[in-house]
């Protein structure tokens, strides 16, 4: 690694590329890209307490690749120096930093940046420095740095050797060669995923999405678009919508995989011969599966059981008494964080799932009420309730998930296709992440180094909502967990005390029950 000094001392000898004369501007983006340049960046950070008793931490290197040259500073102010330098007042030059939020904590210290985009606090997924954007690299890969380089094959891979993080080190610290490798294989690995990816983008960074379930997203578009089926799969969106009222209530009903461990076994001790199975692609295999809200749900006062009775014609939501509820075995399906506050009545809970219950109220879809049938016994009485027509998923999406599928399954090991396989398997699992797409979160704020959260109003929430280009509605997302769970727990209930663990798509049991499995295939 160069010095980044020398490079400040010496612009000329700047591996950095002039922006070329081909549009690059990104309309939606408001920016113009320098495709000509990819940039990663590192830092290596020393934590420690002092006598004194407060938290400290510090950078004591940072490191920079530029086009696959690289470069390094023992502090931050160098590397503002360096960006201060070589900032282009025409284009933006991308930076990507995996996991950005941790550098960024050291980052805001010498920048002050622009803009910062967040879902959650303390986690930007972009932050701007004058005409620099930092992107997160997580966010787009979803993988720790050391599996990015495993799961593609990439040229350098990150050394699992090589810094001794209990050692203590400063700005002054000498650095032996096996610790300076260490630094600088980890941007050089980004650097051959950030080409990979560029490559696959055309060479257009507006084209490389900030998240994950930007390319499937883009793939089921221009899909879409090429069967001429967009228009139709928009107007279907449009007619599904919800109002506020709706989609507030599909928010309660949305619960997520189903993870616990059948008490009575924990409590057992060590188990022997434990098999385990797992649904391959447990959502994308339920979105071709099962059936979905189709079109506007509608309130329900009278006649409830003709709907609930039905998850073959009809979808329902709504709020439900549940009394006299006992589980049928040891395993535990409710959630206690689910149940509607105050309304509980001489429950007994094991590690946050309902044993029994006098009395309770929960906000449940008609696939949880069939599966809290399957393993409760118990009275449900319906305080309000809405109802859909049910019908499968639109064909270009079912098609779309299985073209991904057949790609992840079929492409394995072949060279020439190994781009189509790894993207593939990233994005068959990310068709469910469009459904569940919720503006109903606090608005995350940042401002010269404070983070902070402003409640945004629901009709505010609303229009956004409303005006997002949103591919698959939300209450989709609501049913797939749901008949996901369902899946899971019909096949543990069939199996029984044997069942030992559950984790959303995988079951640990002890005996033979293979051929249930094979069955459900």
């Amino acid at each position: 690694m160069i010095p980044l000094e020398n490079i400040i001392a010496h612009p000329e000898l700047t591996k950095l590329q002039p922006p070329s004369r081909r549009g690059q501007y990104s309309a939606k983006k408001n920016r113009t890209y320098n495709n000509n340049n990819i940039i990663t960046f590192d830092t290596e950070t020393t934590s420690f307490i002092p006598d004194a008793g407060q938290y400290m931490s510090f950078v004591y290197i940072a490191m920079l690749c530029v086009n696959g040259h690289t470069y390094y500073c023992r502090n931050l102010y160098t590397f503002k120096q360096w960006l201060d330098l070589f900032n282009d007042e025409t284009t933006v030059n991308v930076i990507y930093v995996h996991n950005l939020g941790f550098d960024f904590t050291f980052l805001q210290n010498v920048l002050e940046f622009d803009s910062v985009f967040a879902r959650t606090a303390h986690k930007p997924i972009y932050a701007r420095y004058k005409n620099w954007e930092f992107r997160c690299s997580y966010f787009l890969s979803q993988m720790s740095l050391k599996n990015v380089g495993k799961y593609y094959d990439l040229p350098h891979a990150k050394l699992a050797d090589g810094l001794d993080y209990r050692k203590r080190r400063h700005s002054a610290t000498p650095l032996t060669s096996t610790e300076e490798d260490y630094c600088e294989k980890d941007v050089l690995v980004l650097y051959d995923y950030i080409r990979y990816q560029l490559e696959q983008a055309g060479g257009k960074y507006k084209k490389i999405p900030y998240t994950q379930t930007g390319f499937v997203r883009r793939f089921i578009l221009n899909k879409a678009k090429t069967e001429k089926k967009y228009h139709e799969l928009r107007r279907l969106v449009r007619k599904t919508q919800p109002d506020l009222r709706l989609y507030q209530v599909f928010e309660k009903c949305y619960a997520g995989g189903y993870t616990h461990a059948n008490f009575m076994a924990v409590t057992c001790g060590l188990f022997t011969k434990v098999k385990s199975y797992d649904f391959t692609s447990s959502y994308p295999a339920v979105m071709c599966r099962c059936k979905f809200p189709m079109g506007k749900f509608r309130e329900v006062c009278t006649g409830f059981e003709k709907y609930l009775s039905d998850s073959e014609k009809y979808c329902c939501v709504g709020r439900f008494r549940l009394d006299n509820v006992r589980a049928k075995s040891d395993l535990c399906y409710i959630s206690q964080h689910k149940i509607i506050r105050g309304t509980l009545k001489r429950g007994a809970v094991s590690n946050g799932r309902l044993f029994r219950a006098d009395s309770l109220e929960m906000w449940l879809t008609n696939v949880d009420i069939e599966t809290i049938n399957m393993m409760y016994d118990c009275t449900i009485t319906p305080i309000e309730m809405w109802y859909c027509d049910a019908g499968y998923l639109p064909k270009i999406i079912i098609e779309s998930i299985l073209e991904l599928y057949g790609n992840k399954t079929t492409l394995k090991g072949i060279e020439d296709k190994k781009p189509l396989y790894l993207a593939s398997k990233q994005m068959v699992n990310s068709v469910y992440g469009m459904c569940v797409f919720n503006p109903y979160c606090d608005e995350i704020t940042y401002n010269a180094g404070e983070w902070g959260t402003e409640p945004a109003t629901p009709e505010k929430l609303w229009d956004y909502y409303n005006n997002a280009k949103t591919i698959l509605p939300y209450q989709w997302g609501v049913f797939v967990t749901a008949w996901a769970r369902n899946k899971l727990c019909n096949i543990a209930c069939k199996i029984g005390i044997d069942v030992l663990y559950m984790d959303t798509d995988s079951i640990k049991f002890i005996g033979d029950y293979d051929h249930l499995f094979k069955e459900d295939n």
